[in-house]
């Protein structure tokens, strides 16, 4: 973590690539929708002379989110760096998909069938017997 003389932190600060990269990692990327945290983040990693915004979490980070971190780093000449579930959790959508699945296979075997005399449509009247 690094410290800048305003007291903002960032989490990753180091090289990638040749170039200085500063940025932010959350556990849930709700956190970088709250208060102003992106214009924070990117402003900070311009000040720390970074080339390379950083920007991670560990599960999705929506479109609309990545949108308006990149449209800051372009407009202070920075790269933008998303690391999110894709990247870091690879194995996380496949087992989700699976868990799913399974649920799906539950629940169709677990719905009650209809009783027999529930299925047949109700009767008609057939020819008189014959006498």
């Amino acid at each position: 973590m690094v410290i800048d003389d305003t007291k903002n932190e960032v989490d990753v600060f180091g090289i990638h690539e040749g170039k200085v990269l500063a940025g932010e990692v959350k556990v849930k990327a709700a956190e970088f929708s709250k208060d102003e945290q992106i214009v924070r983040d990117v402003a900070l990693s311009r000040r720390l002379g970074a080339d390379i915004h950083l920007m991670a979490a560990t599960d999705i980070i929506d479109d609309g989110l990545q949108s308006q971190a990149r449209e800051l780093c372009e407009s202070y000449g920075l790269e933008l760096l998303v690391l999110h579930e894709p990247q870091l959790r690879p194995g996380l959508a496949d087992q989700r998909d699976a868990r799913d699945r399974r649920r799906e296979a539950v629940a169709a075997a677990s719905t009650p069938r209809p009783r027999r005399g529930d299925t047949k449509a109700p009767s008609t009247p057939g020819p008189e017997p014959r006498t």
